[in-house]
């Protein structure tokens, strides 16, 4: 019988764009995340482009910064598929690895998958592209501001330029502005797999709405453990820089762990 979570579960951990794996360790840090698996593949280099510091500057010598926002870089839009085609397959990838190699462990293990933004939305994503094999081994799905559609992101961070940066990612880079979308995968997101959204008010990059609509579409379908933890405060990807927040993340995911760790402990008996 595991003696503990790391025995028992394996967590498979995608970043959101413009971070690699090393925001896996914000969390870890926090207790929040265990026996993470380490993503080979995800590319190390900055989506971001070199043009960050000259463009924020900009921003603050206009004062035309949203002091509740966080700095918001241009965008290696090239790189950037939202959730499309190549971030379901590096994730895919990355899950399948992990499952061969723990395939060999004394104790089998479930899996955990937890993804932030980009992330969170490839996870919805994939998981419709699994096998029913590989759905029966996940656990407990944790989805940090997951968007509903990447194209509806991109119309709230660029308001005015939207079409053309749209245009720009569809014909040089992997996003497609017509690709399935998150919500559309909702509908296929199997009932028996328990899920929770965690998302903030404070939020301008993912607003919550976008998150709620994801929300929405389980319940409505029936969907009977679908968990939701809100913010009141917190920014994109910064929840955790909050005290107050980083309390309450780990006390609403302990109970999701606990019944999760039971359960496989008496299936193991």
């Amino acid at each position: 019988m595991p003696k503990s979570l790391d025995e028992s579960i394996c967590t498979v951990f995608h970043p959101g764009v413009g971070a690699n794996f090393a925001q896996a360790e914000w969390y870890i840090g926090h207790g929040l995340l265990h026996n993470v698996h380490i993503n080979a593949h995800e590319p190390q280099e900055s989506v971001y482009s070199s043009v960050d510091t000259l463009w924020n500057g900009v921003k603050n010598v206009l004062a035309i910064a949203d002091d509740d926002a966080p700095p918001r870089p241009m965008l290696k839009w090239w790189r950037v598929s939202l959730a499309g085609a190549p971030d379901v397959q590096m994730f895919l990838k990355n899950f399948r690895e992990a499952k061969e190699i723990h395939s060999h462990d004394h104790q089998k293990k479930k899996f955990v998958l937890f993804g932030v933004s980009r992330g969170a939305a490839t996870i919805l994503m994939a998981i419709p592209e699994m096998t029913e094999e590989e759905r029966a081994l996940i656990a407990l799905v944790l989805l940090e501001s997951p968007f509903d559609s990447g194209l509806e992101v991109l119309r709230k961070n660029y308001p005015w330029t939207w079409p053309f940066v749209c245009a720009a990612m569809n014909t040089c880079g992997s996003f497609r502005c017509r690709q399935k979308t998150p919500l559309q995968a909702v509908a296929e997101f199997p009932l028996t797999i328990p899920i929770a959204f965690i998302s903030s008010f404070g939020d301008q990059m993912v607003p919550l709405p976008r998150t709620a609509t994801l929300v929405d579409a389980l319940r409505k379908r029936g969907h009977e453990e679908v968990h939701v933890l809100r913010f009141v405060r917190g920014q994109h990807a910064g929840f955790l820089a909050l005290q107050s927040n980083a309390r309450k993340y780990s006390e609403f995911l302990q109970p999701l762990y606990e019944k999760q760790f039971h359960s496989l402990n008496n299936n193991n008996k």
